[in-house]
């Protein structure tokens, strides 16, 4: 089965070839056990839809092989899962939903951030499975709230800065501490540039997306419009202050006293013209009109506001340390990206909190 899955995989699927690899899995002995995740994976690379049944009934496995000791095991699960989330993130939502549930995120949890001990995976796998936990997230607002509520944010502070967040709610070397020489200002600025330089570029990459994808897509609306930073809108603000200057002069020499008889109005309730300015107001940037999926995501983001607090509090500092330890342009730009989505989502209270720790 193994050699046939390599070219008809979903024929194995399609006629129960999963179960028969899979749910007799622990009376095998470790070779077969890993010939038989192998052939497995190989099945779950572009499965079909109507094959969804038979992958939801094998998920629980696949679930606790991610447990297990030996480590070809363990990465040969991980595909599974891995492919399974590319295969059905376009599709309609419930079926992630159903099958990426609290089991399997605190599964994963485990995996991501074994304690006291290096991940069992591989480099590329870890990076790989934050990459379907990202398109996960964007796909499903109740998969990015789960992942929220399982300490996702744990292992994204760990990936970026090489420690565990921190257990209270001190901040003092983010941004405070001497001898910092970036953005974030500090030690903190010190040891994210040194995490950074030995964790893998690709896995940075992924835990950024990652941060980004659990959080709305960014606003198009207000300060966030692109368009009102070019030169040309620029040139037209430049423009349209001139013209209103010159209609104040106006309005101002036409209001100075008179010889004439008939008495002025005094100066102070002289008329104030109207002038005309474009700006880049950011009043309905919390506000967009995006599609059902993306309203849905800010309407239960809202409803958690304990979690936001601690993904805000934990790490908005932190995206601002990386980008300040970071000379990728990469990885500047989906730290930007993730800020500016902080920074469109939150409100006034909760982005002073986030920022107040950061030295500008």
């Amino acid at each position: 089965m193994e050699k046939i899955s390599e070219e008809y995989p979903s024929a194995i699927v399609r006629e129960g070839g999963l179960a028969a690899l899979l749910n007799y899995l622990d009376f095998f002995s470790t070779t077969v056990q890993r010939t038989a995740l192998q052939a497995a994976a190989n099945c779950c690379r572009n499965v079909a839809v109507d094959n969804f049944n038979m992958i939801r009934d094998v998920f629980p496995i696949l679930r606790n092989v991610l447990g297990y000791a030996d480590q070809r095991l363990v990465e040969f699960a991980c595909l599974c899962i891995i492919r399974v989330i590319e295969s059905y993130h376009r599709s309609s939502a419930g079926l992630l939903e159903t099958l990426i549930d609290a089991d399997l995120i605190r599964a994963v949890h485990a995996l991501l951030l074994p304690a006291g001990s290096s991940p069992l995976i591989s480099p590329n796998t870890y990076t790989q499975f934050l990459r379907a936990l990202g398109t996960a997230a964007k796909a499903s607002p109740k998969i990015a709230i789960a992942l929220l509520e399982a300490d996702v944010v744990d292992i994204l502070y760990q990936i970026l800065t090489g420690v565990l967040p921190p257990q209270t709610d001190s901040h003092t070397e983010e941004g405070d501490g001497d001898g910092g020489q970036g953005l974030g200002g500090g030690l903190a600025d010190m040891a994210v540039m040194e995490n950074l330089a030995h964790r893998p570029k690709e896995q940075v990459e992924e835990a950024l997306t990652l941060i980004s994808e659990l959080l709305p897509p960014l606003s198009k609306e207000g300060v966030f419009d692109h368009k009102g930073y070019t030169e040309k809108s620029l040139a037209r603000l430049i423009k349209a202050k001139a013209k209103a200057d010159r209609a104040a002069q106006r309005a101002t020499s036409s209001a100075a006293p008179s010889k004439a008889p008939t008495p002025s109005l005094p100066e102070d309730n002289a008329p104030t013209p109207e002038i005309f300015i474009p700006v880049i107001d950011g009043s309905s940037a919390g506000t967009p009109n995006p599609i059902n999926k993306d309203a849905a995501k800010i309407e239960m983001l809202r409803s958690q506001p304990e979690l936001m607090a601690k993904f805000t509090k934990s790490l908005v500092p932190v995206l601002v340390d990386v980008y300040a330890a970071s000379v990728a342009s990469q990885v500047r730009n989906k730290t930007l990206n993730g800020l500016l989505k902080a920074v469109s989502f939150l409100d006034g209270d909760d982005l002073k909190n986030a920022l107040k720790v950061n030295n500008f």
